[in-house]
């Protein structure tokens, strides 16, 4: 059977991308996307959407490729975290369909570890420069401190030796704590970090129905404020009462669902 258009698309698109990545390495092209729009004959938008489709997980992957989700949702989700997308599947699996509302707060906390992943790799590679510094450091005092043991220049007094030796010494001693002190931050932000892999990072079925109520909330409100607006600054313009009387009941629909809403809540 003749494999869908859409899934012979991305298979293009993924073999264009493997070629031009080589192709970018060596310096003979500088976009990507362009060059899979030039050779496909699409937009570069559209060659976008594709490479980015490529970072979903299987699942939604193959819902892509079987009509489950169109190619819109899979450049918004492709763009997130594993355990973003993870969300999402389960979210797609037991109602259809994803809302807005529940797309947002899992983009939000994708986003939040994302920020936190940085900057932990910030924190480590500072530690790890630090730590660097303190070997070669340690490194030189050793050999200093060799050296001033096997010193058989007459012209040093014994006591000078013994007092650059015991400066050193000191110095390596000072440079061998901070070197443990060092070593020990980096294990525990090691440890920190596997701990936050191993908590669960998915979204409660009750927080994102929280979540999609505190939208619908405050679309009702906002509904309620535009109807009301225009209300309050047409009145002089309105043509007939069966005009005013129409934005009135659109009103009270607004105000019934936003209390509705809160109700709900």
């Amino acid at each position: 059977d003749a494999l869908p258009i859409l899934e012979v698309k991305r298979w293009e698109v993924s073999r264009l991308k493997e070629l031009y990545e080589a192709k970018k390495l060596n310096g003979e092209i500088k976009n990507i996307n362009a060059e899979i729009a030039k050779q496909l004959n699409i937009s570069e938008r559209q060659a976008r959407k594709y490479t980015t489709a490529e970072k979903l997980i299987p699942e939604l992957s193959e819902l892509l490729n079987n009509n489950g989700i169109d190619l819109n949702q899979a450049d918004k989700f492709g763009k997130l975290d594993e355990d973003a997308q993870k969300s999402i599947l389960n979210i797609l699996q037991k109602n259809g369909n994803i809302e807005n509302a529940e797309f947002q707060s899992i983009k939000k906390i994708s986003e939040e570890r994302a920020k936190e992943a940085a900057k932990y790799k910030q924190e480590l590679e500072e530690v790890t420069r630090e730590l660097n510094k303190k070997n070669e450091t340690l490194e030189i005092l050793e050999n200093k401190i060799n050296e001033i043991s096997t010193n058989t220049d007459k012209s040093n007094s014994k006591i000078d030796i013994e007092e650059e030796l015991r400066y050193m010494t000191e110095a390596k001693n000072k440079a061998e704590k901070e070197k443990a002190r060092l070593e020990s931050n980096m294990e525990k932000m090691k440890q920190q970090q596997r701990e936050k892999e191993q908590r669960k990072t998915t979204i409660s079925d009750n927080e994102l129905k929280r979540i999609s109520s505190i939208a619908k909330t405050e679309q009702a409100l906002a509904l309620f404020e535009s109807n009301f607006d225009i209300i309050k600054n047409n009145k002089s313009i309105i043509k007939n009462d069966t005009d005013l009387k129409i934005r009135v009941e659109i009103l009270n629909q607004r105000l019934t669902d936003f209390i509705n809403s809160l109700t709900n809540n």
